[in-house]
């Protein structure tokens, strides 16, 4: 029976969901598990830059896999695979900004899955397994989207995950550098997190998003960065291709920049420190984690903000 009255609950708006006809899952990592449960392969090709959380899944399913190269323009180097009917290619849509390979991918591979947890407003395939993470993108704790055409014949239940937003009020009732304690906790909880649901939580959050002008937030704070990195920039970017992008990487070899960010509590990330263990240190993908800094450019700032930001970057450049 529905409860009536009593105290109030959070009020969050009512929006559709972005990915409002994808299955709801508790991560990203369930997403990936549960396309290799359904799909039973005995081999997947993923690339030598990606997430040691993407290897455990892998592990923990007993599956064989094999890295693979990218060529410095994010496209798969898979000329001497020789892939079977129960192969599987993984492909990371890299910052969002590669669905252009994606396309191109599908073309030639049957056996296809696309991480797309770093770009979550990149539309799926038609017939390609295809995931997403949002908390990567918003203000929730846990919460993945998933694209496959096939059931998981075992009982999902659904996930409670209250307990895992302490970090996010902390957050707003203190700093981050108060809160990343919990954060960090809340990021080991999933190592070992099966399979569930997502919560109601995240899908209420999740349902309370102007996507709409997180899209426009992300490519104008893009499209600001780019204008003023493009010539420094070893990426090569198509500006045009953009569609609410996870961050502006700026691929440039700077000792110590990363460092001086931080230190101005301009927090970027590193994709990923664990690829320098198993990268040719000549390779692009050893540079991708040695060097790239993941610029912030979400709806939360804006154009005064990327300009703070390239201030600092570009008086560092100077010294």
């Amino acid at each position: 029976m529905k409860e009536i009255g009593g105290f109030f609950e959070l009020e969050l708006g009512k929006k559709p969901e972005y990915h409002y006809n994808a299955l709801r899952l508790n991560s990203g990592r369930s997403c990936l598990e549960y396309i290799l449960r359904v799909r039973n392969y005995k081999r997947i090709y993923i690339p030598v830059y990606v997430c040691n959380a993407v290897i455990d899944v892998i592990e923990r399913n007993g599956i064989d896999y094999k890295f693979y190269y990218l060529d410095n323009g994010f496209f798969p180097v898979l000329n001497n695979y020789k892939l079977e009917n129960n192969d599987a290619i993984l492909y990371i849509n890299y910052y969002g900004l590669f669905q252009n390979h994606i396309y191109e991918l599908g073309l030639k591979y049957n056996n296809l899955i696309i991480d797309n947890t770093q770009a979550f407003f990149s539309k799926p395939i038609e017939g390609i397994d295809t995931f997403y993470s949002a908390r990567k993108f918003f203000g929730v704790a846990d919460g993945g989207y998933l694209y496959v055409d096939s059931d998981l014949l075992l009982p999902i239940i659904k996930d409670i995950s209250y307990q895992r937003y302490t970090h996010l009020l902390k957050r707003i009732d203190l700093s981050a550098e108060s809160s990343y304690k919990d954060y960090t906790v809340n990021e080991g909880l999933f190592i070992n997190e099966p399979i569930k649901h997502m919560s109601n939580l995240t899908q209420s959050i999740l349902s309370s998003i102007d996507y709409s002008n997180v899209i426009t937030t992300r490519d104008n704070n893009f499209s600001y960065l780019h204008d003023i990195f493009y010539k420094i920039n070893k990426l090569h970017i198509e500006k045009h291709q953009i569609h609410g992008p996870l961050c502006y990487p700026l691929l440039i070899d700077k000792e110590g920049l990363r460092d001086n960010l931080l230190e101005n509590r301009i927090y970027v990330a590193t994709y990923w420190k664990e690829v320098l263990n198993r990268a040719l240190k000549n390779s692009f993908e050893y540079q991708l984690a040695k060097w790239l800094i993941p610029i912030p450019i979400d709806q939360r700032y804006n154009l005064e903000d990327m300009s703070l930001i390239a201030s600092h970057i570009k008086k560092y450049l100077d010294t």
